[in-house]
């Protein structure tokens, strides 16, 4: 443990004098330093980490991603585990916000994969429903969101999506009510 702080204390001092040179080594120090915060029961501390590096390694990534796409996968992936060992598995929806689901989508199992799908896709429903909300555009979105609540209730093992659950199911209940969202007005 000792080791992993003191290379990612020596990098930060590096990189201060020499970022393109050193960014790299200090993002593969915090993956260390997070990947041994966890193993030791600190999975809050790993997050911090794994954020850290991914946050620093997100404009590599994007200009290289060949390159440096596949390591952006497996910190998004490690702080996903860290979070959930950490009981903040909701908190994952606002790393997939930052970072973008195509980020991490291939790093995910395929039932996952479908969820953020029908995801993106309710949400054009769900704009076109509010801005026109004949008869047929919200028969489309309650149908949409009843097909997500079936399909994340098929897959409990993904424990950060229970947010998303939660929000599915009140947005149907609120469907199957009669009620219908306010065009947005911004």
């Amino acid at each position: 443990m000792a080791v992993s702080k003191e290379a990612v204390e020596l990098y930060r001092e590096l990189v201060a004098k020499n970022r393109d040179a050193f960014l790299p080594n200090l993002i593969t120090a915090l993956g260390g330093r997070g990947r041994a915060l966890l193993g030791a029961g600190d999975a809050d501390g790993a997050v911090a980490c794994f954020l850290e590096a991914a946050r620093a390694l997100r404009p590599l990534a994007a200009a290289h991603p060949a390159a440096f796409g596949q390591l952006l996968r497996a910190l998004l992936r490690d702080c996903a585990q860290a979070l959930q060992a950490a009981g903040r598995e909701g908190e994952f929806t606002a790393v997939l916000a930052e970072f973008g689901a195509e980020a991490v989508a291939d790093e995910m199992p395929p039932a996952w994969q479908e969820a953020l799908r029908l995801i993106e896709a309710l949400a054009e429903t769900h704009k076109a429903a509010a801005a026109a909300p004949s008869p047929a555009a919200w028969a489309t979105a309650q149908a949409a969101l009843a097909k997500l609540a079936a399909h994340l209730a098929a897959h409990e093992d993904a424990p950060f999506l229970e947010p998303v659950r939660r929000a599915v199911a009140k947005a149907l209940q609120a469907t199957q009510d009669g009620s219908r969202p306010a065009p947005d007005t911004a």
